[in-house]
């Protein structure tokens, strides 16, 4: 028997952060605990020369908080694992290998990388993916830095040659919807597709957000956004969303699953457990209210509303608040209608968010991503 313990997303500079006792002790009654590393484990000054928009790395706070919750296994594929380029990623499998820290997710020109981490003694086989981002998003062996999503039949396929060899199989993507509490249709018809091809959980990251945690079948789980385990960073600290997670505890001999609310206080630098344990929701009850609140969340993504916990308008300045919305409305149906490759998920939410149809829509794309998420 073998217990797990999954954690959200992980980013922290210099600063040493107090693990509370109540999350200490699910962590030291674990054989193994995974997290998701956003940003390589580095000094290095400077990102790599082709970088765009914001470069994340950790710093030395991470190496005590690594230690301190016990992690054995760190999963690299992710959207800025590759930030500060090949050094960046040498320094994080360094840091790995000198803690007999188990990685996958990621690969540089010195190292082939895997997109699998195998736990041989316990016979499970967890995949780390980025959703189409990175260097190596145009395909496999095509750059360097995270694993991109390979197609769906692909993954299939490996899932099914890791059952037939005794595996029990996890699938981690990186690739959620910020700050939404529900994930894209397309993205949960699409662990529904692994989930019934034989993964036991399929469980994602990015959000920065809490998300349902469904059980399809015994054993069978789908937990589609983790939160924030502790993520310093002065967007996702201010968002209101941003300071939750989830671990979840998983036994592979009894397939059970159980759920632990945490909360990160960046004033006292601390995280621990904030409730008792919970259960997953059975997945009878998804067609109830998932497509209506997915609708919901996306014209609230369109008007802004949906992070305005985390840009309020200074005092005085009510004509900001008064014309952010349309100004957020302007400028998303124009990345939507003048943009050369259009984003699909762009165009998914504006259908969405579309009175009575868009819950209709919504059942259409959860339908079509049990067939492909090659976006």
């Amino acid at each position: 028997m073998a217990k797990f313990v999954f954690l959200g997303d992980l980013k922290l500079t210099d600063k040493s952060v107090r693990v509370g006792s109540k999350l200490q002790k699910i962590v030291s009654d674990a054989h193994y605990v995974i997290a998701n590393l956003e940003g390589p484990v580095t000094q290095q000054d400077k990102p790599r020369a082709d970088k765009k928009g914001v470069a994340l790395k950790n710093g030395l706070g991470i190496r005590r908080l690594i230690d301190d919750l016990a992690i054995n296994v760190l999963l690299l594929g992710n959207n800025h694992i590759y930030d500060f380029g090949e050094d960046g990623l040498l320094d994080t499998l360094s840091f790995c290998e000198s803690r007999n820290i188990s990685c996958a997710g990621a690969q540089s020109k010195s190292h082939d990388g895997s997109d699998i981490v195998r736990l041989e003694e316990a016979k499970v086989a967890i995949f780390s993916y980025a959703h189409q981002e990175g260097p190596v998003s145009r395909g496999r062996g095509n750059g360097y830095g995270p694993y991109a999503l390979p197609k769906l039949q692909d993954i299939i396929n490996q899932i099914n040659e890791l059952k037939s060899l005794d595996y029990l199989v996890i699938v981690v993507y990186h690739g959620g919807e910020e700050y939404f509490n529900f994930p894209w249709p397309r993205r949960m018809g699409w662990c529904r597709r692994l989930i019934d091809s034989g993964a036991n959980l399929v469980i994602g990251t990015h959000s920065h957000s809490v998300q349902p945690v469904y059980q399809v079948a015994p054993g069978h789980y789908i937990a589609s956004g983790l939160g924030n385990t502790y993520f310093e960073d002065s967007c996702q600290s201010n968002n209101i969303h941003a300071r939750d997670s989830i671990a979840l505890e998983f036994d592979s001999d009894s397939g059970r699953l159980a759920i632990h609310r945490i909360k990160a206080d960046f004033e006292k630098c601390d995280v621990d457990i904030i409730n008792d344990v919970s259960q997953p929701i059975d997945f009878s009850m998804f067609n109830q209210y998932f497509y209506q609140n997915w609708s919901k969340e996306s014209r609230q993504y369109i008007t802004g509303s949906l992070n305005r916990g985390s840009k309020r308008a200074a005092r005085g300045e009510w004509w900001k608040r008064f014309i952010r919305p349309s100004h957020i409305l302007f400028h998303f149906i124009r990345r939507i209608g003048f943009k050369k490759n259009r984003n699909i998920r762009d165009i998914d939410i504006l259908l969405c968010s579309l009175p009575i149809f868009g819950k209709f829509y919504s059942k259409k794309i959860y339908a079509e991503g049990q067939n492909e998420f090659s976006f």
